[in-house]
Formats: structure tokens, C-alpha cells, sequence
């Protein structure tokens, strides 16, 4: 699943003018957007990289994310969109192999 994002993150470097990854900077984010299904970090990622926004920290492409899963799911929630779900941030853990309460 982590190349079928890498190449959107990588646009999104470009169009943005931002220096290359560190390789540990993109396995973070590789790991933590790896949560979401590609379609929907690419479209996040690319909606956020031909805007007129500076580069995104990962927490802004995790809140788009969230946002359109909920599109897809088409449920109503009364979440903020701008912080993590509790079933996001134990996905994240998951991925990065950190235990959390």
C-alpha cells in the first residue's frame, strides 16, 4: 500500500517547493497516512497540494482523510475535523508499533 501514496507525497513536495523527505520523514508519514485507503490520501494529498495553502504538517492530510472517509461513509458526525479520531490515532500507533491507553 506505502507506493501507491509515495508518488503523492512526492508531488506534493514538488508543487510545493518543499525539500525532499528524510528517509525517516517519509516512513512517519508513509505510516500514518498507510491507515487510510490510497484513493483517499491521494485525493487529500492532491487537493491540499493545488491549493494556496504552505506545505502541510501530516496532521492536516490526516484531518482531509478523515474527512473523506466520512464522506465515503456517508455518516454525520458531530467530530472536529481538525483532530484525530480515537480510532485513527490506535491505527497510527498500530503502524508506528507503539502501545497507547
Amino acid at each position: 500500500m506505502r507506493p501507491k501514496i509515495g508518488e503523492a507525497l512526492t508531488r506534493l513536495c514538488s508543487l510545493k517547493n518543499q525539500a525532499q523527505f528524510t528517509t525517516h520523514q517519509l516512513e512517519t508519514w508513509l505510516a500514518t497516512l498507510s491507515i487510510f485507503p490510497p484513493e483517499v490520501v491521494n485525493r487529500a494529498i492532491l487537493e491540499i497540494a493545488l491549493s494556496t495553502d504552505q506545505f502541510p504538517d501530516c496532521g492536516k492530510v490526516v484531518a482531509k482523510c478523515q474527512v473523506e472517509m466520512q464522506k465515503k461513509t456517508k455518516q454525520v458526525t458531530q467530530a472536529d475535523p481538525n483532530k484525530p479520531l480515537k480510532g485513527t490515532v490506535d491505527r497510527v500507533a498500530a503502524a508506528f508499533n507503539i502501545k497507547v491507553s
